[in-house]
């Protein structure tokens, strides 16, 4: 009975935790713009996060940054901010894959360790805990890029953006669906 109850618990802490990596987005290498950890629901952008989280959309669309009377020195910061941003999570990543990887070996054994179990969902937490405080941090360093009015002009460009493309997708969906009564 206490060999489910720590396998049942153990394997919840392992699917919620198994999910985080899809959080962590891929891509901002330079020549590849618009990628990265975190912000609006922009393209290459995370969870929604608040006011002036779409300045990942800037980097793609220059016409944006200048609306939002954004700089060149505003936009190489955010890249470089970016750049750095994304080398860190390669190791954060990394190791949150390696910790989920240990705890499913120990799960997966003939005999169950309880101890090396519950340490091995300790280092996987501990990984996730990493990957959130890098994640804020980068949230915060982006923010320090730009002022206050600018990313209210940033957020709202932002989302007249996303409403475009669900327009741009609805249309595409529409035109090509076939009414059968025709």
């Amino acid at each position: 009975m206490k060999r489910a109850i720590i396998i049942t618990t153990v394997l919840v802490a392992v699917v919620a935790l198994a999910a985080i990596p899809a959080f962590a987005q891929k891509g901002n290498g330079r020549g590849q713009r618009g990628g990265g950890m975190g912000m609006g629901p922009g393209p290459g952008m995370g969870m929604g996060m608040g006011p002036g989280m779409g300045v990942g959309l800037l980097l793609r669309f220059p016409e944006m940054a200048e609306q939002a009377g954004v700089t060149d020195e505003q936009l190489e910061k955010l890249e470089d901010v970016m750049q750095k941003h994304q080398h860190e999570m390669i190791d954060t990543r990394d190791a949150m894959q390696d910790a989920k990887d240990d705890l499913d070996d120990l799960l997966k054994a003939d005999t169950l360790d309880e101890s090396a179990i519950n340490k091995a969902t300790q280092n996987l937490a501990d990984a996730h805990a990493k990957m959130l405080k890098q994640r804020t941090s980068h949230m915060i360093e982006i923010r320090n890029i730009f002022s206050a009015a600018q990313l209210k002009k940033i957020d709202e460009l932002a989302q007249d953006n996303r409403q475009m493309r669900r327009n741009n997708r609805r249309q595409r969906i529409r035109s090509t669906v076939t009414d059968p009564w025709q």
